[in-house]
């Protein structure tokens, strides 16, 4: 008798460690997006416009920057489970606040994670607090997993979005989702502007990142507290083919008035002369300074949180 419940629990044992390898398998193996679990929802769509700090990251330019953020973010994360994941991320669309003491984040991110596991995932035991959120038109329940004070929801097998008001994210995607158009992915759903919209959308093979704040990022990014009379700050971020720890930007300045824009370009090329980048006119207010060099620590202290 004793042995035959020893077969048992050894039967048990191994349907439990199988079970456990298939999921994990299923889970984290499959890099491309099933067809049935693609949306028509574009992920940029689900921020709000309360942000003053906006970037696109495709994973594959800077994977270790996703990698951090997940970490900095999700308590417990193993660095397996985070490299796991970075295969199931395409691309994140982040909007900051910062202020003196602290730093918000929204992001929505382009996924490949089957929501129906997300419960056996975030659970209670791991410090995971379920709750829903009702949407309207029409009304549709989603779940909310919270931790910290950072909450995240999966509203389908391709979109995840996670951080500050997320309840409007969520509110947006069920509003999109279900917009009788077979085209919503292509078009703007976005309470995003134009220009900033756009630009991130844009993206393919570079970080993009647009503030309408420029004096806060802009002395964070380039280390050098400068006075510029500026109204917006856009740009790109890529990897520096001649140094792995150090990436490359382009900024664009988009100054107040042409006679403040002459004052800059001189404040500039003054700033940026160790770095010898190139300065050129766009147009009668904007500057585009292209090739400064950054370490990457520096970029992950300012989005990392």
């Amino acid at each position: 008798m004793q042995k035959l419940n020893s077969t048992k629990k050894g039967l048990s044992l191994i349907k439990k460690v199988t079970f456990l390898s298939l999921f994990s398998i299923f889970f984290f193996s499959c890099k491309s997006l099933p067809e049935n679990s693609k949306s028509k929802v574009n992920s940029l769509d689900l921020l709000d416009y309360s942000n003053n700090f906006y970037l696109s990251i495709p994973t594959k330019v800077d994977p270790d920057l996703i990698k951090r953020i997940l970490q900095s973010n999700v308590n417990g994360l193993s660095e397996s489970d985070a490299d796991s994941l970075l295969e199931r991320i395409d691309r994140t669309y982040i909007g900051l606040t910062r202020n003196y003491k602290s730093t918000k984040i929204q992001a929505a991110a382009d996924v490949n994670i089957p929501k129906k596991y997300i419960p056996s995932i975030l659970t209670a035991k791991k410090g995971w607090e379920k709750s829903s959120f009702n949407a309207i038109n029409p009304d549709t329940k989603y779940d909310i997993f919270t931790q910290n004070n950072m909450a995240i929801s999966f509203p389908s097998n391709a979109n995840c979005c996670f951080g500050e008001n997320i309840e409007y994210m969520l509110q947006q995607y069920n509003e999109i989702y279900n917009t009788p158009s077979d085209s919503v992915i292509n078009e703007k759903n976005s309470e995003l502007p134009d220009e900033i919209y756009n630009w991130l959308s844009e993206s393919k093979d570079v970080i993009r990142f647009f503030t309408i704040n420029p004096q806060t990022y802009l002395s964070m990014l380039i280390g050098t507290n400068i006075n510029l009379q500026l109204i917006n700050v856009w740009g790109e971020i890529k990897p520096d083919p001649t140094n792995s720890k150090m990436l490359l930007l382009d900024f664009s300045f988009e100054f107040k008035s042409e006679l403040v824009k002459k004052a800059g370009q001189a404040l500039l090329s003054y700033t940026f002369a160790l770095t010898n980048p190139e300065i050129t006119s766009e147009s009668a207010t904007v500057l585009k300074v292209s090739g400064i060099q950054l370490p990457k620590e520096q970029l992950y202290k300012i989005l990392v949180l």
